[in-house]
């Protein structure tokens, strides 16, 4: 009894819905697609505001978004279903092994806190290397995107001058 009120206390700490660390309370400000490369080795929650010229509004809040919630990802979900996954696993090995379970009641005890607790930690690092992963995945989207957009897309006064340059306006 006493390991199930355990298992469901950890589970109850780690499946519970916290409120999201506080961002630091300057947002990170992108102005040039090279400053994004210092991104993946922040620690602390940051809010990215992407003013790229090459982008539109609605364009800038989309990849927000995207680039927001890959640096900001803590690993709890994957966390989450590593440990099901272990609990669920453990049960299952645990029915046709139940009499080497029964007479070693404490040894298995231990053995199971460890993979559980293990489950949980290599969860929340692969939802970190994932994380990083989806970062420089949006950060080499963007280049390729600055790379393939010619002049005419970019906002701003570089588009009058590009204009003026070739004579569209005559």
């Amino acid at each position: 009894m006493l390991i199930y009120s355990a298992v469901f206390t950890f589970l109850r700490i780690i499946c519970v819905r916290r409120p999201k660390m506080p961002f630091s309370k300057v947002p990170v400000t992108i102005t040039d697609i090279s400053e994004l490369r210092h991104l993946p080795r922040r620690r602390t929650p940051t809010r990215v505001l992407l003013r790229l010229p090459m982008l539109s509004q609605e364009e800038e809040e989309e990849w927000q978004k995207r680039i927001n919630s890959a640096v900001n990802a803590c690993g709890c979900g994957e966390g989450a279903a590593f440990l099901l996954s272990a609990l669920v696993l453990l049960g299952l090995s645990a029915i046709p092994l139940w009499s080497l379970v029964r007479t070693h009641l404490i040894l298995s005890t231990m053995l199971s806190v460890a993979v559980v607790i293990g489950s949980v930690a290599a969860g929340k690092c692969f939802g970190k290397v994932r994380a990083i992963g989806r970062l420089r995945s949006c950060i080499s989207s963007l280049r390729a995107l600055q790379e393939a957009r010619p002049a005419e897309h970019v906002i701003g006064s570089h588009v009058q001058s590009t204009i003026l340059e070739r004579g569209d306006l005559q």
